[in-house]
């Protein structure tokens, strides 16, 4: 059985220097699971940002809404936001 993300990411943030930032990173690529948006990683607002043509003005808390959307896949889109980040 596989751990649910809430509790993997508690377990983890409780380790001392990491952050929700590394744990979506884990979850994301090394555990693979398939409803993890970064929020705190730049390269996904700035994907988001440019995808709905926005410019810098959208807060977090907006881009966290906008991402429901997504769901229960918002991992394949954070994804598709690093690359269109990168090619923006």
């Amino acid at each position: 059985d596989e751990m649910p993300d809430d509790l993997l990411r508690a377990k983890l943030v409780a380790i001392r220097g990491v952050g929700d930032w590394t744990v979506d990173m884990y979850l994301l690529f090394s555990a693979h699971r398939k409803d993890i948006f970064p929020i705190g990683d730049l390269s996904v607002c700035k994907g988001v940002r440019h995808f709905l043509k926005v410019g810098d003005k959208m807060e977090k808390t907006a881009i966290l809404q906008a991402a429901e959307r997504w769901r229960p896949y918002r991992s394949l889109a954070a994804w598709y936001m690093y690359r269109l980040a990168g090619s923006s």
